[in-house]
């Protein structure tokens, strides 16, 4: 099982990039390729801190989700927490809670 602190700090290093700067005002390949791996980053280190393993394929999964939904123009927020539960479903990780 993976703790909520792990999931919830997937994308921290996203956030801080961003800092309230809608994504679609950086350059698209440049942003989108640094917010993959700064959520990959904070994704590793989540899961490393919570003593756990991901399970393979799920960080980079998750990040593009992230990703994807800041594109569309979605909050930070509400695009964590879409794509947490979309990957806790399609890995079966539960989460403590």
């Amino acid at each position: 099982m993976l703790p909520n602190r792990a999931m919830a700090a997937l994308v921290l290093p996203a956030a801080l990039l961003l800092g309230g700067t809608p994504a679609r005002t950086l350059p698209s390949t440049d942003g989108e390729d640094l917010i993959q791996r700064l959520c990959l980053a904070g994704f590793q280190r989540a899961f490393d801190e919570a003593g756990e393993r991901p399970p393979v394929g799920m960080g980079a999964f998750t990040c593009r989700c992230l990703v994807q939904r800041i594109q569309d123009g979605q909050g930070l927020s509400p695009a964590r927490e879409q794509c947490t539960t979309e990957a806790s479903r399609r890995f079966r990780v539960l989460m403590k809670g």
